[in-house]
């Protein structure tokens, strides 16, 4: 059986292999430097918090820099990761509250190419990618449900306002994508 120190040299040298021990280690860097604030903050031992915790405080701490500097397609990634975090410790009850604000922040916030300046030159429409499309339905699969917490949800409206886009604009963007998501699946299982 492997201890866990086993699992993150594993872990280290599959990324030293791969070339991306860089990118590995910022990130290993990163939740070390959360779980020694978390643990200053808690007056607990640092190997009490754990690794979610630590990534949830990383992605809050970045997702307020990029919406205190207007860079919403760089939050809505990091909303789409909040959303990840939480379904991965099965708090989908959670996670479905941070949909809504996805929503609105991909249908009604600028797109890439407007927010790189480049809007001018091209026109992309905003949208989901099946990866995102599933990760929503994974974490709540009845519509109607999400649904109702999206047009109840106060971080879409403000969205929504200040993009001047409606709400009923986003959610059909949302319908038609999910239907045409599902649509692919049918069609991948019978090609």
């Amino acid at each position: 059986m492997l201890r866990e120190s086993d699992l993150d040299l594993l872990e280290e040298l599959t990324h030293l292999k791969n070339g991306s021990w860089d990118w590995w280690n910022s990130q290993k860097e990163e939740i070390l430097s959360a779980k020694k604030e978390l643990a200053g903050e808690w007056g607990i031992p640092i190997e009490k918090i754990s690794d979610g915790d630590a990534r949830w405080r990383e992605n809050q701490k970045k997702s307020l820099v990029a919406m205190q500097n207007s860079k919403f397609n760089e939050l809505l990634a990091l909303r789409e990761d909040a959303i990840r975090i939480l379904s991965s410790e099965e708090k989908n009850g959670q996670a479905l509250t941070l949909i809504p604000e996805c929503l609105a922040l991909c249908y009604a916030g600028p797109s890439i190419s407007e927010e790189m300046g480049y809007s001018s030159l091209v026109n992309l429409p905003n949208q989901l990618m099946s990866p995102q499309v599933s990760l929503f339905l994974t974490v709540e699969s009845d519509l109607e449900k999400v649904k109702s917490v999206f047009f109840t949800c106060k971080s879409a409206s403000t969205y929504c306002s200040i993009f001047k886009k409606s709400k009923h604009y986003v959610w059909a963007c949302f319908e038609k994508e999910v239907s045409e998501y599902l649509n692919s699946l049918l069609n991948w299982h019978k090609g």
